[in-house]
């Protein structure tokens, strides 16, 4: 018997509704793929990882309309990565399968091969140079790996979303 596997991307455009903003339109498409990819199989019952989700639609996250990402580390939830607080990290290669930075928090996440690891008190120049170079995963294990740790201050910079 043949095992098929259906991969799908999903393409979010965020409406800007509620809490997620108000008048922002964004398209997601161009930078997070790999975070929004969804696979799943038939019958069995079994699906890999996916680290992107959307909100059900009762409502129950009051940022329903944004795709939300579960960080490694992070202890306060899932993460909804909006347009109107996250920019995206423009052409991410190599192992920075993407990365998103909300600048009113200095607050970053980055995708390292499927894992989401969170870096707080990140500088806005930081991400200002790091997207502006060619060799993401480079600048990314020179200049960012190891620091900006979201531990120091005993968790308090880490953002509530």
């Amino acid at each position: 018997m043949v095992k098929r596997v259906v991969t799908s991307i999903i393409t979010f455009t965020v409406l800007a509704v509620g809490a997620c903003s108000t008048g922002v339109s964004s398209d997601f498409s161009d930078n997070a793929s790999t975070n929004t990819s969804v696979t799943s199989s038939n019958s069995s019952g079994t699906n890999s990882n996916s680290s992107v989700t959307s909100s059900n639609s009762s409502g129950t996250n009051s940022n329903s309309n944004c795709p939300e990402i579960s960080v490694k580390y992070r202890t306060k939830g899932t993460v909804p990565i909006c347009a109107n607080t996250f920019s995206v990290l423009p052409s991410p290669n190599g192992d920075v399968r993407s990365a998103y930075f909300d600048s009113g928090n200095n607050y970053m996440i980055v995708n390292l091969n499927g894992t989401n690891y969170h870096y707080c008190r990140f500088p806005n120049n930081v991400w200002r140079e790091w997207s502006n170079q060619s060799n993401k995963y480079t600048y990314y294990d020179r200049n960012i790996r190891g620091g900006y740790d979201c531990r120091d201050g005993g968790g308090r910079y880490i953002p509530d979303y």
